[in-house]
């Protein structure tokens, strides 16, 4: 038995009938929205506060949050609308012209902990 926090979060599950792990597409609200909110000011963080990150980058590129937690594109969508919401950061998420981002509205840096502090408070 596999003991890992992609387990613990339903990413991963074991199939003993073939006797391999399977990853699961997850849907919107499977993760929470402060967990989801958390990685992806990691991601930016890592990539040093970008002006602007694509939608695409944000989805498909390794250890971005979308291929993080398997997520669907509709609920990355779903994710990154609420994260646009929330207060701990200066980010927006916009549609111009058909191309999905995320755009960096401030010029600081963002305590991406205080969500951790939020959830585990």
């Amino acid at each position: 038995s596999l003991s890992s926090p992609f387990k613990e979060l339903d990413l991963i599950s074991y199939s003993p009938i073939r006797g391999m792990y399977h990853l699961h597409r997850n849907s919107f609200g499977a993760i929470s929205n402060d967990v989801v909110g958390f990685c992806i000011l990691d991601y930016l963080h890592r990539n040093d506060w970008p002006s602007t990150v694509s939608f695409d980058e944000l989805y498909y590129r390794p250890f971005s949050p979308g291929r993080v937690f398997q997520l669907s594109e509709e609920a990355m969508v779903k994710y990154l609308e609420i994260f646009s919401m929330m207060r701990e950061h200066r980010y927006r998420f916009d549609t111009t012209a058909g191309v999905r981002q995320l755009i960096n509205l401030g010029s600081s840096e963002v305590d991406k902990y205080s969500i951790l502090k939020k959830i585990y408070s």
